[in-house]
């Protein structure tokens, strides 16, 4: 359209020119017809702008419509980035927010929620209430589920939320009753790394006392005493396991050795002699000798045989 305007000006330009040379009907009559021809290409003009600008006017009307009409985020995020004016452009924002906010409304599940609060963060118009009713939700299902997984999951996801309290305390109940049962050094010690301020940090800390004091207790009499090393009467290489002077090993009380008594010399009795079949000569013995052995042993009285 520019460039028929511009011919036709051309045109009416020469024309003049020529008329301006030497007067002439023909050149008179084709400058006359230059000169409408001009006009009505600018009028063209203007009346095809205008239509133009209703058309988008339409277009933009459409446009809007349609997007109220869907009432999403996406189709408000549309009209925003092909439609919207820089005066409408906050208008649209603020409906994109309200959107959002309708749907997750709608739905009432955390993960809706937790949509909005991503997609408007921080400047959303009903980000705190959205924080809340995630907050409750979340809460909710893992209180249902009641593990100390399931609250460690709140607390990674809100640490100052309105049942964080809550939510350290069921856990470390949790963790108390399952280590309560066979305490150890190892899972006191891990008690309280994972709840130094909890409501049984000190019966942790009592009972994992207890344990050492127990352990040190146990180690000191082994530890004094020492291994055995030898055995009565000399070494103990090769010597079984069960041998009674093994370390070890009870060891059997010594048996009583018999006393014997010293008596003089002279006062051992005599053996007396074996009866033999030959003919030997009869020894005579004092009748009272058994008295007199009481007293003081005698020497046998041998007779000679006459």
């Amino acid at each position: 359209m520019s460039g028929l305007r511009l011919l036709v000006f051309s045109g009416l330009i020469w024309t003049v020119w020529e008329l301006i040379g030497g007067w002439s009907l023909w050149w008179a009559a084709a400058a006359l017809g230059s000169a409408a021809g001009f006009v009505g290409s600018v009028n063209w003009y203007f009346r095809l702008k205008d239509r133009r600008l209703l058309w988008e006017k339409l277009v933009y009307v459409n446009a809007n419509e349609w997007a109220v009409l869907q009432d999403t985020p996406e189709s408000y995020e549309w009209f925003y980035r092909n439609w919207a004016t820089e005066a409408g452009q906050p208008v649209i924002a603020e409906r994109i927010d309200d959107a959002a906010w309708a749907r997750a409304v709608r739905a009432n599940t955390y993960d809706e929620y937790a949509a909005y609060i991503a997609a408007n963060s921080p400047g959303g118009r009903h980000i705190v209430v959205a924080l809340n009713a995630a907050d409750d939700l979340l809460w909710a299902q893992v209180d249902s589920l009641g593990t100390r997984a399931s609250y460690n999951i709140y607390l990674e996801r809100f640490p100052q939320g309105r049942h964080a309290r809550e939510a350290v305390d069921n856990a470390e109940e949790i963790a108390w009753r399952r280590i309560v049962i066979a305490l150890t050094i190892d899972n006191l010690s891990e008690f309280i790394a994972d709840f130094q301020t909890g409501r049984h940090l000190a019966d942790a800390q009592n009972a994992l006392a207890r344990l050492r004091q127990q352990e040190a207790d146990a180690a000191s009499p082994a530890t004094s005493a020492g291994p055995v090393t030898g055995s009565l009467g000399g070494s103990t290489d090769g010597v079984p396991a069960t041998n009674p002077f093994v370390a070890g090993a009870p060891v059997p009380l010594p048996r009583p050795r018999p006393r014997f008594f010293a008596v003089a010399a002279g006062d051992v009795p005599l053996p007396r002699p074996r009866p033999n079949s030959t003919a030997t000569p009869q020894t005579a013995t004092n009748p009272l000798g058994w008295l007199q052995n009481l007293i003081q042993p005698a020497a046998p009285i041998r007779q000679e045989a006459h």
